[in-house]
C-alpha cells in the first residue's frame, strides 16, 4: 500500500510522521479532524491497517445512514456494504458515499446481474 493509494481509497488526507524507526501515520478529514491513526515500524503494513480502520468506520457511517436497513428492499437482516465501484475492478472507493447497504439476498442479486 502506497501513501498515494491510501489517500485515495479513503478519500482522506494521510499525514505520516516518522521517528526513530516508527511510522505514525493519521487520517484526517477536510476539516482536519483525525478519524483513525496507526503506528508501526512498516509504513506499507501500517497504511493498509489504516485503510481497513477507515473502512469500518464508513461501513458504520453507511449503514446508520440508511438506517440500518437494505436501500433497495427495505430489510434489516444480513446486511453488507456494496461498493458502488466494484472493489474486483481495481478502483476500490471505501468512502461513505461509495457504499451501498444491501442484504445478502438484493447483494447476491446484484452481482448475478438481476
Amino acid at each position: 500500500m502506497t501513501l498515494k493509494r491510501a489517500a485515495k481509497i479513503t478519500g482522506l488526507d494521510i499525514q505520516v510522521v516518522k521517528a526513530d524507526k516508527q511510522y505514525f501515520v493519521t487520517a484526517r478529514d477536510q476539516r482536519q479532524e483525525d478519524i483513525a491513526y496507526v503506528s508501526g515500524g512498516n509504513l506499507k503494513t501500517i497504511l493498509g491497517i489504516l485503510v481497513e480502520q477507515v473502512y469500518a468506520i464508513n461501513r458504520q457511517s453507511a449503514m446508520e445512514r440508511a438506517s440500518w436497513a437494505c436501500e433497495l428492499c427495505g430489510s434489516r437482516y444480513n446486511l453488507q456494504c456494496h461498493h458502488k465501484i466494484h472493489r474486483s475492478m481495481g478502483r476500490r472507493d471505501d468512502r461513505p458515499e461509495a457504499l451501498q447497504v444491501l442484504c445478502s439476498d438484493c447483494h447476491e442479486r446484484h452481482h448475478r446481474g438481476k
